[in-house]
């Protein structure tokens, strides 16, 4: 811990975390699942899509950033603990709209490289393909600059920043799609 925080300069802790066996584990899920309205009353499609959503979630269950879930099986997976730790201090929390690229992408790429130069042991995660652009972004400026993305108080100044870096004009940055960024990065 006291080596991610030299890095980052966060208290990276104080959001309750908490390590559950399946049951439990479950039913925060269940507890916290909106389903649409239209399909309420059909239980078959219940049942689908709650074994649906348990199987695609990994191990891990957030409710709005501000509480993480953990099944007690993959605890020691640090890796996917500091990323969703960061996921919780950054300004993409509980902002569907910002794309998945930068709200996903940039968490686990800083997790990753936090994990190197602490010496700890990264484990791929599913958002591995948006590593390409902030690997570039990173060997261009460095980890202060992507710190500043994804921690800075004001929306506006992350905005400000990604637009430098993609030398991108419109305030939608936040919005566009990986295929579209990846362009830009092509041409950077």
């Amino acid at each position: 811990i006291e080596c991610i925080q030299h890095y980052l300069d966060l208290d990276v802790r104080d959001v309750p975390t908490f390590y559950v066996d399946n049951i439990q584990f479950y039913k925060c899920i269940k507890n916290n699942y909106q389903l649409s309205s239209e399909s309420y009353n059909d239980m078959e499609l219940i049942k689908e899509r709650y074994k649906l959503l348990c199987e695609m979630i990994q191990g891990l269950y957030k409710w709005k950033e501000k509480k993480i879930y953990i099944k007690k099986e993959i605890k020691y997976d640090f890796s996917l603990l500091l990323a969703e730790l960061l996921h919780s201090k950054s300004i993409t929390q509980g902002k569907n709209w910002i794309r998945k690229w930068i709200s996903e992408g940039l968490i686990h790429f800083l997790a990753k490289i936090l994990c190197n130069k602490c010496d700890i042991m990264y484990i791929e995660s599913g958002h591995s393909d948006y590593f390409l652009i902030w690997e570039r972004i990173h060997e261009i400026y460095n980890l202060e600059v992507l710190k500043t993305i994804l921690f800075s108080q004001d929306l506006r100044i992350s905005i400000e920043i990604l637009k430098h870096i993609f030398r991108y004009e419109k305030d939608d940055i936040l919005e566009i799609t990986f295929k579209k960024v990846k362009t830009l990065i092509k041409n950077e």
